[in-house]
């Protein structure tokens, strides 16, 4: 009887955790392309951009890698900052702010 309640409650979290996971995919439709374990890493580690970074290539065709740092180049921002990108070929683009 324990058992088949906690069944139950584990079937529900699983089923509100489906939801808010496609919910989280119709904000942003490359999260399609990843799966759930990712897309869970994705959305817990969304604070450190380096450990989201290993995903990328998964929701950007063409994207096998990301230069992520903390701070500006110029020194006038200690958020987090894409410097370069490079393709699964070994091409490299440098990012450049406005």
């Amino acid at each position: 009887e324990d058992l088949t309640a906690m069944d139950e409650k584990l079937d529900g979290i699983q089923k509100s955790l489906d939801r808010y996971l496609e919910q989280r995919r119709q904000d942003f439709p490359r999260f399609y392309f990843i799966s759930n374990a990712d897309l869970l890493e994705i959305l817990g580690q969304s604070n450190n951009p380096k450990n989201v970074a290993k995903h990328f290539k998964a929701c950007f065709e063409g994207v096998k890698n990301m230069d992520i740092v903390r701070g500006s180049a110029d020194g006038t921002s200690k958020a987090w900052e894409a410097r370069d990108m490079t393709s699964p070929d070994g091409e490299r683009v440098l990012l450049e702010r406005p």
